[in-house]
């Protein structure tokens, strides 16, 4: 089985590659905000937005699709959750009220396009690009080490595959091991958590020393930005977008 593919940076030539990280920061960031203030028309039509951005950025969708399926257990939880908690009118499912219903699928809705977003972000941008422009925008702020916040963000950021590769890893041997008939979900829990976080502390603990042992500091080279007049119209009017839509309707 392939390691997670979600998060993961793809090389490749599309619109959505090319634009300047600074610009994908600001997208990213206005497309969050606003769809916590959105309606459901305007959420649709920012779902819309952020899958036509996905499909410009040419991701494996094959792939894509056969990972995010772990998601759909959360938003299970989520729906159960909200569904049983919020009092209101009751539903034809027993415990479960209408209003609870709908502020889950409104719930799920809207992290599901901060994932596709994120997921689009990290795929389509490298590492050293990601740390250079929160360099760039950390530098705007006073008295803040620019440098050392964005090497940390951007190790942090590089856990995320490797997290998802542990668990493939996990996932792979409790399956040859006949794992999978285990009934007890707290003990399923368990028998993955532990083995992922021991696994995700050895490789971050491998990564220190090797750094320090290289003399690894913030203070290094950058990646270069640049800006053409195509990143200014394309970016500026992406991120204008979803607080217009917001607005507007």
């Amino acid at each position: 089985m392939a390691p997670g593919l979600i998060f993961r940076f793809f090389p490749k030539e599309s619109p959505v590659h090319s634009l300047d990280a600074r610009f994908k920061i600001l997208i990213l960031v206005s497309l969050s905000i606003s769809i916590f203030r959105a309606s459901w028309t305007a959420l649709i039509l920012l779902l819309i937005l952020s899958l036509f951005l996905a499909l410009l950025g040419k991701p494996p969708l094959k792939y894509l699709f056969r990972d995010l399926k772990g998601i759909l257990f959360l938003f299970l939880l989520i729906f159960l959750g909200f569904s049983f908690s919020t009092p209101g009118e009751p539903s034809f499912f027993p415990g479960f009220s209408w209003q609870g219903m709908e502020l889950a699928i409104l719930f799920c809705l809207r992290l599901f396009i901060v994932i596709l977003g994120g997921n689009l972000f990290l795929s389509t941008t490298s590492i050293p690009r990601i740390q250079a422009a929160l360099r760039w925008y950390f530098r705007l702020i006073p008295f803040l080490p620019a440098e050392k916040l964005a090497v940390l963000l951007g190790l942090i950021l590089n856990l995320f595959p490797v997290l998802l590769e542990e668990y493939g890893k996990i996932s792979e041997a409790q399956a040859a091991r006949c794992f999978h008939r285990v009934r007890n979900p707290l003990k399923r829990i368990l028998a993955t958590a532990f083995p992922l976080l021991v696994n995700t502390l050895t490789r971050g603990n491998t990564l220190a020393m090797a750094m320090d042992s290289r003399c690894f500091t913030e203070k290094r080279g950058f990646a270069s930005l640049r800006a053409g007049l195509s990143d200014w119209i394309f970016g500026i009017g992406s991120a204008l977008l979803p607080p217009f839509l917001v607005f507007l309707l």
